[in-house]
């Protein structure tokens, strides 16, 4: 078998026993998620390049993480000062509780607010508010 193919394999394997792991409760996220592929790593043959492949990792999510983390508390300080509430009475409102409706109401909301291309902002902006 080629390099790739056993890189492919073991990625899904890590990916699966992660799965495994959390929905059977064994473990924690956080030691699952970190152990887990670091022990795939020794199986295959690979740890002695484990430190250069946790480098390029955090390297290539940096800034998306950066990015996440300061996009929920934004949009979080903005849930909570009530900024939305305009929005989702609007919503209310025009939909007068009916539910299907309502969906509706909230299927064209997230469609607007997507526009952006962000799913993570789609989320923070339409399901919060949406929650009550």
């Amino acid at each position: 078998m080629s390099e790739t193919t056993i890189l492919s394999i073991a990625g899904f394997l890590t990916i699966a026993v992660i799965l495994l792991l959390l929905n059977r409760k064994w473990t924690s996220p956080y030691v699952a998620i970190s152990m887990v592929p670091i022990i795939v790593c020794f199986a295959i043959g690979k740890g002695a390049f484990l430190g250069e492949y946790i480098l390029s990792g955090i390297n290539s999510i940096s800034q998306t993480g950066v990015m996440f983390i300061f996009s929920v508390a934004f949009f979080g300080i903005l849930s909570e000062t009530g900024a939305f509430d305009p929005f989702v009475n609007r919503i209310i409102k025009a939909t007068k509780g009916d539910p299907v409706r309502l969906m509706l109401g909230v299927f064209i909301f997230a469609s607007i607010v997507h526009l952006d291309g962000s799913g993570v902002v789609t989320c923070l902006l339409v399901v919060p508010p949406m929650l009550p």
